[in-house]
């Protein structure tokens, strides 16, 4: 059985000196996970937001009892740094010149932190946001060749992330070179 709440804790006045009993700002939610474990989570000072996470939780939690979870969803949360060292590994491992290697990884990483992609997550939706990145690098003047190497080095990065299982959609997908 799972529960919404909010904790309360009790603290001296300095000035009167009595105990005083308050609630805190933020809803809470207790439910069992996947394992049976009680879990008390922090959600929301909105309590219809926090029944909402809660019901999340919940389904989760459900769905990874019954074997349904999507392993997708888990990654979405990780690092885009993170992916692109393993992504490194993955272009040595392929026995890749060290040049290619340190160029492809620069321009990825230089491209993800310009168009503020700090998680999968935000790769992932981040279609527009590479078109607009990618024209406006030509538009300041950056050469056909350079905004196309841009491209290609997102693009291994995003085929990549999806043959390993960790996004759902290719955001370069739509994009077209110059």
């Amino acid at each position: 059985m799972a529960n919404l709440f909010k904790p309360t804790y009790t603290k001296t006045d300095p000035e009167t000196g009595e105990r005083v009993t308050r609630r805190l700002r933020k809803w809470y939610g207790k439910f069992r996970d996947a394992n049976g474990t009680m879990q008390c989570v922090p959600l929301s000072t909105d309590k219809t937001a926090a029944q909402a996470m809660l019901t999340d939780l919940i389904r989760k939690a459900e769905r990874e009892k019954g074997g349904l979870t999507d392993r997708i969803d888990d990654q979405l949360g990780k690092t885009v740094e993170s992916q692109v060292a393993e992504f490194k590994v993955h272009l040595e491992a392929k026995n890749r010149s060290d040049s290619h290697i340190s160029e492809t990884i620069r321009l990825v990483t230089r491209v993800t932190r310009e168009c503020g992609m700090y998680v999968l997550r935000d790769m992932q939706s981040g279609a527009e946001l590479l078109q607009s990145h990618l024209a406006e690098r030509l538009h300041s003047g950056a050469a056909h060749r350079t905004v196309n190497a841009d491209l290609t080095a997102i693009r291994s990065f995003c085929r990549w992330l999806l043959h390993k299982k960790r996004m759902r959609k290719d955001p370069t997908a739509g994009l077209n070179g110059t």
